[in-house]
């Protein structure tokens, strides 16, 4: 199960009347039922949906690199905001 932190929790409206301790524990039993409920190979690489679903994503980045007139990446400084490592634009 993932640790969820206060920090995390910190922030974010809360519906009214309910403490953080509240929705640390709603957030804590999603990830409960999630990891009850979802076989552990889901997310596996070599299932044939995550590799169709990969390959799509690097064809459509390869595409917009392309069109803003990149064909490498070599030798850039790149900052990549989102979710992740950056894994995306290092493949």
């Amino acid at each position: 199960m993932r640790t969820v932190t206060e920090h995390e929790v910190r922030g974010r409206e809360s519906q009214p009347g309910q403490s953080h301790e509240c929705e640390l524990e709603r957030i804590r039993a999603a990830y409960d039922r999630r990891d009850r409920c979802i076989p552990a190979g889901r997310y596996a690489r070599a299932e044939r949906v995550n590799l169709y679903w990969a390959h799509e994503r690097e064809l459509a980045v390869a595409g917009l690199l392309r069109s803003a007139g990149l064909v490498s990446l070599k030798g850039m400084r790149i900052l990549d905001l989102g979710c992740g490592r950056g894994g995306t634009l290092r493949q």
